[in-house]
């Protein structure tokens, strides 16, 4: 509880001052349906980034990747909500 707290008074208003399990008032109103839902407004292609540990060989495993997601797609995906910036905090 200390530690959310001082999150929560570091950050005030912040998405990051908020806890990453939730709160009573907010878990309680939670729905069945409402993280597919989430994840059909926020999760696609828009934005992705694909990161591959193994050797590239040219254009030829490019393509690979390339035509692996070629027909993802996702009309209902949002854009990324901008966030302000956390002004810097000076502890004393």
């Amino acid at each position: 509880m200390a530690s959310l707290t001082f999150i929560e008074s570091l950050y005030k208003d912040h998405p990051s001052g908020r806890s990453i399990h939730g709160y009573i008032e907010t878990i309680t109103q939670v729905r069945r349906d409402d993280p597919a839902e989430f994840h059909g407004l926020h999760y696609g292609p828009r934005g992705i980034v694909i990161a591959i540990e193994l050797p590239i060989r040219g254009e030829v495993d490019l393509n690979k990747v390339g035509d692996a997601f070629r027909n993802w797609g996702n009309d209902g995906q949002l854009a990324m909500p901008s966030v302000a910036d956390m002004p810097r905090q000076i502890l004393r």
